[in-house]
């Protein structure tokens, strides 16, 4: 239930922004493109000297700027993983009552653990060996890996 929620709402998401903000992201990029553009013709015209110092100002341009947005869906993105996590660590503690079984409380938890390891050996093994596409898959099968570890410690301890 949990996961079809949340991939519900990362699939709705993209024709969303698509839908209210394309237009503003389009705006953006298309204005940075015709700034670089006018640099360039201006290159073209002055002299060597000058040349240079525009190198050097598209340079600085293409730094990355540091802003908000990363920190925020990070925190956003652990908040959401502690909140899933809480509820089973409090099953776990709790495993002596009658209407709780001790297999849902800690299936959870190696899921995640399981499916954390496999994004880290993923992403290890797309780094050491410069397997530039695992970088887009990666994230997908390591879902895909955590899934099937539920599905088959539920299947083996929880009574199916």
């Amino acid at each position: 239930m949990t996961i079809a929620f949340v991939m519900t709402l990362g699939i709705i998401s993209g024709p969303l922004f698509c839908f209210f903000g394309f237009k503003f992201y389009d705006k953006k990029v298309l204005s940075k493109l015709k700034k670089k553009e006018s640099t360039t013709e201006v290159v073209k015209e002055e002299n060597i000297e000058t040349k240079e110092e525009v190198k050097e100002e598209i340079k600085e341009d293409a730094k990355p700027k540091k802003s908000f947005g990363p920190i925020l869906f990070n925190a956003a993105f652990i908040a959401m993983i502690s909140s899933f996590l809480a509820e089973y660590f409090a099953l776990l503690k709790n495993t002596g009552k009658e209407n709780v079984s001790p297999v849902d409380s800690w299936i959870p938890t190696v899921v995640v653990f399981v499916s954390f390891a496999s994004m880290a050996l993923l992403t290890f093994i797309s780094k050491k060996f410069k397997q530039k596409w695992l970088n887009s898959f990666a994230l997908g099968f390591s879902m895909l890996i955590g899934m099937g570890t539920a599905v088959l410690l539920q299947s083996l301890f929880g009574g199916m």
